[in-house]
């Protein structure tokens, strides 16, 4: 890696420790615990997308605090004249749409000359081409619209009253049911009247911790996977 460029060698006093780790397709993924760093930097303002406005037009390890928001800006200096119209960016994802195959053939040569004259790589096997159904960013988009990605509901369907609990097996946890909330709420546009089924949910995660009795947790975790 060092002969490559992509480390060199320092004597520098501060360090982050590195962390290898296997990626789904067996290579190793370098990962770099930035917490104390981060802990100590400027953050970065500039704005991310929300992923409910990304999707309009179409009717896990600590990294640096300001990555995404320079990645992000690095993005849309690159493509930020084709977003919402020929492509969505969100951060390292781009979703190229088209009304047909050759427009959609004229589109991509438009992206890859751009990635190229930067610099930037794509992943090959991350990759999908001139394909009617695709997963982005957690959701199914094809010509009808965008709808949930049922092996994402699965997850949260499996979840049982159990699985939200401290070590005592009765005192729900904060920290598992924010988690929870998290993956529920992710999908709120979904789910009519969400926040009022999720309102007992929400309040055992701040104040005093409250024992949850009955089926009523699991009655409202059904309700929120349909």
């Amino acid at each position: 890696m060092e002969m490559k460029g992509i480390i060199s060698k320092s004597l520098s006093e501060y360090a982050s420790p590195l962390v290898m780790v296997w990626k789904k397709n067996g290579d190793l993924r370098i990962c770099t615990d930035f917490r104390w760093l981060n802990a100590k930097t400027m953050k970065d303002a500039h704005p991310l997308p929300h992923q409910g406005t990304a999707f309009a037009p179409l009717e896990e390890t600590p990294c640096l605090c300001n990555s995404p928001a320079s990645f992000m800006r690095m993005m849309l200096s690159i493509f930020g004249d084709l977003n919402f119209s020929s492509l969505l960016c969100y951060l390292d994802d781009l979703l190229v749409f088209a009304p047909s195959e050759e427009e959609a053939l004229r589109r991509l040569e438009v992206v890859f000359s751009r990635l190229r004259a930067n610099n930037l790589k794509l992943s090959q096997k991350k990759c999908n081409f001139l394909r009617k159904s695709v997963r982005f960013l957690g959701h199914i988009v094809d010509a009808s619209g965008v709808s949930v990605d049922q092996e994402k509901v699965a997850v949260i369907s499996g979840f049982r009253k159990e699985d939200l609990m401290d070590a005592d097996g009765c005192t729900p946890s904060q920290q598992k049911v924010r988690s929870f909330l998290g993956m529920v709420l992710y999908y709120q546009h979904f789910i009519p009247g969400c926040s009022t089924i999720a309102k007992p949910l929400f309040a055992l995660t701040g104040g005093q911790k409250r024992k949850l009795k009955g089926s009523g947790g699991n009655r409202r975790r059904e309700r929120s996977a349909r």
